[in-house]
């Protein structure tokens, strides 16, 4: 993925709502951490995914809803 480009993302909610779910957002940074590791940060206005926690990125929502279908494996 690049950035810009729209992105679902399985991931746990935030808070209280800690249940696995499909995001939209877009891409805002792509990168290699120092542990060489990669990681994507997608914005969807009022949160990101990619950084602190598990989750997931598809290109299309019918891979993200097939992946939570099959359940989710950190």
């Amino acid at each position: 993925c690049k950035v810009g480009q729209t992105v679902y993302v399985v991931s746990q909610g935030q808070g209280f709502n800690m249940r696995w779910d499909i995001y939209e957002g877009k891409v805002t940074d792509v990168h290699i951490n120092r542990h060489n590791e990669l990681e994507i940060r997608a914005e969807n206005g009022e949160k990101f995914f990619g950084y602190y926690k598990p989750c997931f990125v598809f290109l299309t929502r019918e891979e993200a809803e097939a992946k939570l279908k099959e359940g989710v494996q950190e």
